[in-house]
């Protein structure tokens, strides 16, 4: 039997919320946004919306105990999922909510989108965060996660890709509208698992494939610096040349990348002394 649906529709400075009701009682996926299709929320089982006064909103959102919402904010390129959302959004002159910051939690997926760090590619590139709980701050770009964290930044343009694990941290992105690396910074309490793969030129000057593994007690990635800082319990592995070997052993390591996002050097702090790995590449022929 084909059923037939009534539509309610809630006007509130520019949001407009569907919910759509079968005639068996069956309510289908609710959802919100807002007029200028920038905000988007959908599956929500509850919602709040407080009027802050000088076009700011506080939304609290959430849903039924397993299930998860989505959200949406296209000019801040953000995609969340999550259990529980609440979040401080400001209404500007074409109506759009635009997203200031997100408390995220019941186990959380973000994705935040920059174009490619390859200027000739039109793919972008990603970072993905994954997490028990998240905090979000528009002003700062910064994500604080807790709880089973995964940070996975892509870009397939620029044949690059880096994916770490922790416990907790903090997460800093690039600018929006930006295209350079979309994870400006990144500091990540263990213990911690990083996998990192690029291109570099072989031997025949063909681009080459290479991976590294790091595995620390703590990891902070500076982009600005390029630098990837390891310490405690610190264990590399790899087939770039610059490693020289798997390293194990030492207390804290630092690798150095070009600005094409090659390994350049290695440094390795131990006991009982201090080591230094150079880039085998520059002025041996292995490169």
């Amino acid at each position: 039997m084909k059923l037939h649906h009534t539509t309610l529709l809630i006007s509130l400075a520019g949001l407009t919320a569907t919910l759509a009701v079968s005639q068996s009682g069956q309510t289908k996926i609710p959802e919100i946004k807002d007029k200028a299709g920038n905000m988007w929320v959908r599956g929500y089982s509850r919602m709040r919306i407080e009027n802050l006064g000088s076009g700011k909103y506080k939304f609290t959102v959430s849903t039924s105990d397993g299930k998860k919402l989505k959200a949406t904010w296209a000019k801040e390129n953000i995609d969340i999922e999550s259990g529980g959302l609440e979040c401080l959004v400001v209404l500007d002159k074409t109506k759009a909510y635009r997203l200031q910051t997100a408390t995220m939690s019941g186990g959380i997926v973000a994705n935040f989108v920059r174009a490619s760090a390859n200027a000739q590619s039109k793919e972008n590139q990603t970072a993905n965060i994954r997490a028990a709980s998240a905090e979000y701050n528009g002003g700062n770009d910064t994500v604080t996660v807790r709880g089973n964290v995964t940070l996975t930044r892509t870009d397939p343009g620029a044949g690059q890709s880096m994916s770490a694990t922790g416990a907790s941290g903090t997460i800093q992105l690039s600018e929006q509208g930006s295209s350079a690396n979309a994870v400006k910074a990144a500091t990540l309490n263990g213990p911690v698992k990083l996998t990192m793969t690029g291109v570099r030129p072989g031997d025949d000057g063909k681009p080459l494939k290479y991976n590294l593994t790091g595995l620390a007690d703590r990891m902070v990635f500076n982009d600005a610096a390029r630098t990837i800082v390891f310490t405690g319990n610190v264990r590399i592995s790899g087939d770039d040349p610059t490693l020289g070997g798997d390293i194990s052993g030492v207390n804290s390591a630092t690798v150095k990348l070009t600005k094409d996002g090659e390994i350049e050097s290695i440094d390795l702090e131990g006991d009982p002394g201090r080591t230094v790995v150079q880039d085998k590449r520059k002025g041996d022929g292995g490169r």
